[in-house]
C-alpha cells in the first residue's frame, strides 16, 4: 500500500505540459463531440448597436462580409454575434445565423444554417452563440459572409441589431444587405462583434 502511495505522490508533483495547462475552446453540441477542441477567431468586442436585423426590406440580413479563414481550409461549427434589442419585441422570433459564399459584395449560396435562438427582448450587448449541426468548409482566398436573420417579414417596430467594433483585426467589414442579397450598407475598417469556432 505504501509502494502505490508513493507513486501517487510522484505523479501529482510531475511537471506539467503547457497544453495540460492550457483548456482548449470545446465545440459543444452542433453534433460534435465534446472531446473535439476548436481554433477560434474572435473579433475585439463591441458595443455599438449597428445594423438592424431584418427591419426592413432593404436592412434585413447583417453580419461581417468577405471574412476568409487567415490560411487552410477550416471547419466552422459555432459562430457567436454581439446583439442587441433594436425596438419593440423580438420575442416571437427566431434566429439563425448563416454562412455564404459571396459575389463580389452581394450574398450569393447558403453553406450553412445554424440551429435557431429564440429572440431576447433582454440582449443588450449579449454575446448570443449560433451552433451548426453539420460543420461548414470554409477555405482561405474564399470570401464568405456570416449574417443573421430570421427568415420571417421584416418588422420596423420590432427588430434587433448587431454590434460593431472600432477594429479591423479580422479580414472583412460589418454590413448589411436586403432581401435581395445585395448590399445595402457597409462600414469601412470596422468589423461585427462577432466570433468563430472552427474544427481542429
Amino acid at each position: 500500500m505504501r509502494k502505490y502511495l508513493y507513486i501517487l505522490f510522484a505523479l501529482l508533483f510531475l511537471p506539467l505540459s503547457a497544453s495540460a495547462w492550457m483548456s482548449p475552446i470545446v465545440c459543444s453540441g452542433g453534433g460534435q463531440s465534446s472531446s473535439l477542441s476548436c481554433q477560434s477567431y474572435v473579433s475585439a468586442a463591441g458595443t455599438v448597436n449597428s445594423y438592424g436585423v431584418c427591419e426592413t426590406p432593404y436592412v434585413y440580413y447583417a453580419g461581417q462580409a468577405q471574412w476568409s479563414p487567415a490560411s487552410g481550409t477550416v471547419s466552422i461549427c459555432k459562430v457567436s454575434f454581439t446583439l442587441s434589442l433594436g425596438l419593440g419585441s423580438v420575442t416571437g422570433y427566431t434566429y439563425y445565423a448563416k454562412i455564404w459564399s459571396m459575389d463580389g459584395t452581394s450574398l450569393d449560396t447558403v453553406l450553412g444554417t445554424s440551429t435557431g435562438v429564440k429572440g431576447s427582448n433582454a440582449w443588450s450587448d449579449t454575446d448570443v452563440e449560433f451552433t451548426f449541426s453539420s460543420p461548414v468548409s470554409c477555405s482561405a482566398g474564399t470570401d464568405y459572409a456570416i449574417t443573421v436573420d430570421h427568415g420571417e417579414t421584416e418588422n420596423g417596430l420590432n427588430y434587433i441589431r448587431i454590434n460593431r467594433n472600432g477594429a479591423n483585426t479580422l479580414n472583412g467589414y460589418v454590413a448589411f444587405w436586403g432581401k435581395g442579397k445585395t448590399i445595402s450598407g457597409s462600414t469601412a475598417n470596422r468589423e461585427a462583434s462577432f466570433a468563430i469556432s472552427t474544427m481542429q
